[in-house]
C-alpha cells in the first residue's frame, strides 16, 4: 500500500508539473497562505486548504522551502527576493490549486558587464523580484560584503559596495583580489556573499545573497552557450521568476576588461 501511495504521488506530481498538465480535467480549488509577501523572520507559514484533502505540494522555480505533503513554507530557509508559483494537486487529481508567494528580499540583475564601457558601471540591486522596484532605503538598510567560506574571497566595502544601497562599482573591483590572480583565465568564477538588512517589514532582519562573478578578458571571448543561458535567465527575470541562491546557482555577473 505504501508503494502504491508513493507511486500515486509521483504520477500526480508529473501530471501537474510535466508536459501533460494542460490535459488534466479537474475542479479548481482555493489555495492561499493569507497573504502573498512573506519576510525571512516569519515563522512557518501554513496553507489555507481543507486538511482532509490529501495531495502533494510543489513550487516553481526552485528555492522555496516547502513541505510536499502539508504545504508548510519556511521563509527563513527559502531563497529571498523571489516570487514562486505554489501548486497543490489531490491524489485523485480532482482538485488542482495554485497561488503565488513572494519571499521578500533583493537580487542583482544577471548579465554581461564590460569594464571598458565609457562612464560609470554600477550594478544595482532590485527588490521583491521586480526590476522596477528600488530597495527600501533608510537608517536600518545596510549592505556589507561577506566572505565565501569555500574560497575565502571578499569584495571590499564601502569602496566597491555602497553600504547604504548595495550598489556595486564594477570598475572599482580589484580583479586580482577577487579572482585570486593578476590575470585570471577566461571563465574563472568565484562566489561572494553580500550580507544585508533592509528598512522594511523585515525589521532589518539579517539576510544575505550569494553572487557568482565570472571573468573574461574580452567580451568577445564569452562563449555563445553562456550568452544563450543568460538570455534565458533574463527572460525569466523579466517575467518575475528570479533565480534564487540557496538551492541552485546564484545570479551570474559576467565581467570583462575589454
Amino acid at each position: 500500500m505504501r508503494l502504491l501511495t508513493l507511486a500515486v504521488v509521483a504520477v500526480t506530481f508529473t501530471l501537474v508539473f510535466g508536459s501533460c498538465r494542460d490535459k488534466i480535467i479537474a475542479d479548481k480549488c482555493n489555495l492561499s497562505y493569507g497573504r502573498e509577501t512573506f519576510y525571512i523572520q516569519f515563522d512557518t507559514v501554513r496553507p489555507n486548504l481543507d486538511p482532509n484533502v490529501r495531495g502533494v505540494f510543489a513550487a516553481d522555480p526552485d528555492g522555496l522551502f516547502i513541505d510536499p505533503n502539508r504545504g508548510f513554507i519556511i521563509p527563513s530557509r527559502s531563497a529571498s527576493g523571489q516570487r514562486y508559483l505554489v501548486k497543490f494537486v489531490s491524489l485523485d487529481n480532482r482538485e488542482i490549486c495554485e497561488t503565488t508567494v513572494l519571499i521578500s528580499g533583493i537580487n542583482y540583475p544577471i548579465g554581461i558587464y564590460n569594464r571598458s564601457t565609457p562612464g560609470d558601471l554600477i550594478l544595482r540591486p532590485f527588490y521583491d523580484a521586480s526590476l522596477r522596484s528600488e530597495i527600501p532605503t533608510g537608517p536600518r538598510t545596510v549592505f556589507q560584503s561577506g566572505i565565501d567560506e569555500r574560497q575565502n574571497v571578499r569584495l571590499p566595502a564601502p569602496s566597491v559596495i555602497n553600504p547604504a544601497n548595495g550598489n556595486i562599482d564594477l570598475k572599482a573591483v580589484n580583479i586580482a583580489q577577487l579572482f585570486g590572480a593578476t590575470q585570471p583565465t577566461n571563465g574563472t568564477e568565484v562566489e561572494i556573499i553580500i550580507n544585508y538588512a533592509l528598512n522594511d517589514e523585515s525589521n532589518a532582519t539579517p539576510n544575505q545573497i550569494r553572487l557568482a562573478f565570472v571573468y573574461y578578458r574580452r567580451e568577445a571571448d564569452i562563449p555563445e552557450a553562456v550568452r544563450e543561458r543568460l538570455r534565458r535567465q533574463q527572460e525569466q527575470l523579466r517575467a518575475g521568476r528570479v533565480n534564487g541562491e540557496k538551492d541552485h546557482v546564484p545570479p551570474e555577473i559576467i565581467i570583462s576588461d575589454i
